[in-house]
């Protein structure tokens, strides 16, 4: 359930969202994601379930960092401009 209103309120945010809920490993995962073009996943796991947290990996760089689950939602305006950086940065390599 935490993941679904995660993703609720990202799309709320203006965040196009995809919730990958197969049993695939999670590297494979990633690397779909990568493929897709996404430029990062939010990672919530039965760790992060428990404590509240996600991880957010940028897929280019390979940085990770780690949010409350409300933080998230509440810094949307600072990651939609590292997002936005990141997809200029890499569409002019």
């Amino acid at each position: 359930a935490q993941a679904l209103i995660l993703c609720q309120n990202l799309r709320k945010q203006g965040f196009s969202v995809e919730m990958d809920l197969s049993s695939s490993a999670f590297s494979k995962q990633l690397k779909r994601a990568d493929r897709s073009g996404a430029i990062a996943c939010v990672i919530l796991g039965e760790t992060e379930a428990c404590d509240r947290t996600v991880q957010l990996k940028w897929l280019i760089s390979g940085e990770q960092e780690s949010f409350l689950q409300k933080d998230l939602i509440n810094q949307s305006q600072q990651l939609r401009e590292k997002l936005m950086a990141t997809k200029s940065a890499n569409s002019s390599s």
